[in-house]
């Protein structure tokens, strides 16, 4: 029986989820924790050494995130706007960034300068119709919707 990969996705952030509020730690170590997560997550992204194993890859990349999300919650600093204004139109660049990719994927080039300007183009026009989506679309739809049930 075939299982997707993302159930491990799944259960492994359930699963940090639940210890998430248990957790008592330091700060001291909280900064031995956060590095080797940040060095194992620099490798793999950076393609410094290649992984062929999904599921180390899922590890390193929530050992990342629990690393950023517990100094977060020891140090109480604020992010800056911007950050928080990408995590609300998240899931307007989830619906939106296929169909940009889409129209640019099939330019073709060897050129790295065109390729960097391309990815630009496509980041750009991601944030941007992922911020219209979500100031016109999602905010509208669930200020209805609040309205409508009462919530």
């Amino acid at each position: 029986m075939a299982i997707n990969p993302l159930i491990y996705y799944f259960i492994i952030g359930v699963s940090f989820g639940l210890l998430f509020e248990k957790i008592k730690i330091t700060k001291k170590q909280l900064l031995l924790f956060s590095i080797i997560p940040f060095v194992m997550f620099s490798i793999f992204y950076f393609h410094i050494f290649r992984f062929n194993y999904n599921f180390l890859i899922i590890i390193i990349v929530s050992l990342f995130t629990i690393s950023v999300l517990l100094f977060d919650k020891i140090n109480e600093f604020k992010l800056p706007y911007f950050l928080v204004y990408l995590g609300n139109i998240s899931y307007s660049i989830y619906l939106i960034h296929p169909f940009i990719l889409i129209k640019t994927k099939f330019i073709k080039t060897d050129n790295i300068v065109l390729g960097i300007l391309i990815f630009i183009l496509n980041v750009v026009l991601i944030l941007l119709f992922s911020s219209l989506s979500y100031t016109f679309i999602e905010k509208k739809s669930l200020q209805f919707i609040k309205n409508k049930f009462n919530i």
